[in-house]
């Protein structure tokens, strides 16, 4: 779970966010997440009409010059 604060014409807001681990690789015998969804959990204040706000982040892959 995340927890945020929004700000929006200087009103402060707390939101939270579920997420999800969705892709993973194996790095030195560990697991490193390398996608990430997440869904708001109330409506969104920032955005009208009051809809729930989901996201998805992937991890770029490191390049040859940082190995």
């Amino acid at each position: 779970m995340f927890t945020r604060v929004l700000t929006v014409n200087g009103v402060a807001t707390n939101q939270m966010d579920d997420f999800m681990i969705t892709g993973a690789i194996v790095k030195d015998d560990h697991l490193v997440a390398t996608a990430i969804v997440d869904a708001q959990r109330t409506p969104s204040v920032i955005v009208a009409g009051g809809i729930f706000l989901t996201r998805s982040f992937t991890r770029l892959p490191d390049t040859d010059s940082q190995q």
